[in-house]
């Protein structure tokens, strides 16, 4: 991508098992917190489920999710010759991003599952038909491609990592905000998760209940900042035992007023503090 110089890119892929968290008393107990940090705004966009109060009349039952109708976001704050760059998926991200507010100085953890499946697709199938791929179409498919995009459109020369760990990619963004929250306590991170279903030649591979969807999260010290408090201790029983995309299921415990209700992933769990 031209111009990464903006923005410090970190990319890194989690194989998904359990992170060790050390303690000066050695690895933490199973049961305690060992992370805190809280929600200052968030923002989500998929199709026909588009505002905070969809979401909430979503998540209380008073709305059913659509169908997938290949609609996109709007993106007016964007000039036009930086957005002909995006294709859907990128354009979810920056939606959520430009909705969730700070872009222009917070420090992103970016996630996805995937990446864009179908652009990178496309990208073979040239090569495969004996013709160069796009430049500026390889550009956009790097695993941190719509990171760095928006660290240009918005002057954010602060740095981003990217990161994936298949069906856990949120909850492994999650961990990565708070791991950059401890390296910068005074600096806001922005979660920023973008979900595209696999291209069609690969579409025997996901689940019938997959949908495109991207969610932006503020994130910062839960001792300083007011918003939806949230605390992760050490999971011994693997990842999330929703039977929703992962996305939907974090949108649901977020909404949720169930103190009971947690998120799981990534060898954490996640809850709701007081």
């Amino acid at each position: 991508m031209s111009r990464t110089s903006n923005a410090t890119s970190k990319e890194k892929r989690s194989n998904g098992n359990s992170p060790s968290f050390g303690r000066e008393s050695g690895r933490a107990d199973i049961g305690t917190p060992i992370i805190d940090l809280t929600v200052t705004a968030w923002a989500a966009w998929t199709p026909g489920v588009v505002t905070q109060k969809d979401w909430r009349a979503w998540c209380h039952g008073c709305l059913d999710m659509p169908d997938d109708d290949n609609s996109q976001p709007d993106l007016p704050e964007v000039p036009m010759m930086m957005r002909r760059r995006l294709n859907r998926m990128g354009r979810m991200a920056a939606r959520v991003a430009y909705d969730v507010g700070g872009l222009d100085e917070a420090v992103i953890a970016y996630c996805s599952r995937y990446g864009d499946s179908v652009l990178t697709l496309s990208l073979l199938d040239d090569i495969v038909d004996g013709e160069l791929p796009s430049p500026a179409g390889f550009s956009m498919a790097v695993h941190n491609a719509i990171a760095g995009w928006l660290s240009i459109v918005a002057k954010n020369r602060n740095a981003h990592t990217a990161v994936a760990s298949g069906p856990e990619s949120l909850a492994a963004g999650l961990l990565e905000a708070s791991m950059l929250i401890t390296e910068q306590p005074d600096r806001a991170v922005m979660v920023l998760y973008c979900h595209e279903p696999l291209a069609p030649t690969y579409r025997k591979f996901q689940s019938p209940s997959d949908r495109p969807i991207s969610l932006a999260l503020m994130v910062g010290r839960t001792q300083t900042r007011a918003g939806i408090h949230l605390s992760a201790k050490p999971r011994n029983s693997g990842g999330n035992d929703a039977t929703e995309p992962e996305a939907l299921s974090f949108i649901r415990f977020l909404l949720s007023a169930r103190p009971e209700g947690t998120f799981a992933g990534v060898g954490l769990e996640w809850m709701r503090m007081a």
